[in-house]
């Protein structure tokens, strides 16, 4: 994907506003002097958060000033379906989706153990021979601050979970301090037992 980061001076609001474009952003100049011109793109993220999909805006280079024409608002909403799962010795970990907010990104999962009820344990930072860990495209690594399995969260690790067989189980994993223009995750590591769970080109929305 092509990106580009655009700073806009907002003069009315007297702050600097941090904005980038993804999926080939075209600019149309206005017929009538340079002044104004309109942005197309197919996402807008502001501030580290995706903000709206299929976004047209006009910017008034005479006021500094810009203001979304069209654009669909972008879903925050945790997805139900399952984009991906990965299985290592008996024990399944399906994606949802990784939510963006304030530079922190919160990814969604679900744990199954498939054969047999079991203990098993989670790992964010410390405690285990592993680490769940994420890579953005600018080669930033982040350890997870805050992991959840059920009902039990940690910024460690969750130890002695107890699993039924075939029994679904909600967890998450939180990364802290994500840099602004990281709009997806090249890879993203979740340990668990002594495994590690691969997701490659994960969305941040």
């Amino acid at each position: 994907m092509k990106r580009i980061k655009i700073v806009f001076f907002l003069c009315l609001m007297g702050v600097m506003n941090l904005a980038h474009a993804v999926g080939n952003p075209s600019l149309i100049m206005g017929e009538t002097g340079q002044e104004k011109g309109v942005l197309s793109m197919k996402e807008l993220y502001m501030h580290g958060i995706k903000s709206h999909d299929n976004v047209k805006i006009e910017l008034d280079f005479a006021t500094s000033t810009f203001k979304v024409m069209d654009g669909v608002v972008a879903n925050h909403a945790i997805p139900n379906n399952i984009s991906e799962s990965i299985t290592h010795e008996g024990v399944t970990v399906g994606l949802r989706g990784c939510l963006s907010k304030n530079n922190v990104v919160t990814c969604h999962f679900v744990v199954r153990s498939d054969r047999q009820d079991r203990d098993i344990y989670f790992c964010a930072s410390s405690g285990c021979i592993g680490t769940t860990e994420a890579l953005d495209p600018l080669f930033n690594s982040y350890i997870a601050s805050q992991i959840t399995l059920g009902s039990q969260s940690s910024a460690y690790n969750i130890r002695d979970f107890s699993m039924i067989a075939g029994e679904v189980v909600t967890a998450t994993a939180e990364f802290s301090n994500i840099s602004d223009i990281a709009t997806r995750f090249t890879l993203m590591k979740i340990e668990i037992m002594g495994n590690s769970y691969k997701f490659r080109n994960v969305s941040l929305n």
